[in-house]
């Protein structure tokens, strides 16, 4: 089981303050598989949150707050 650390509202802050700006995610997939791509986060909605990637594959992901909570989405600044 994973460990909450900070709250809903939290995350949800902290996205919204991420709104419109490049970063880099990583998505565990599972079983130690990582997936990682560079985005912007697009639309903001109650429960969950839109990235729009450079992928053509997949150009918008979607994701909950507890993604976050959870670590199994994380985002970080490109370098």
């Amino acid at each position: 089981m994973r460990k909450i650390v900070h709250g809903y509202q939290s995350a949800k802050s902290a996205i919204s303050e991420l709104k419109g700006l490049p970063m880099t995610f990583r998505i565990n997939r599972g079983r130690n598989r990582f997936q990682y791509f560079s985005g912007v986060v697009e639309d903001i909605y109650p429960n969950i949150f839109t990235i729009r990637t450079d992928d053509e594959i997949q150009p918008v992901l979607s994701f909950s707050y507890n993604d976050l909570l959870t670590k199994n989405v994380q985002v970080q600044r490109p370098k």
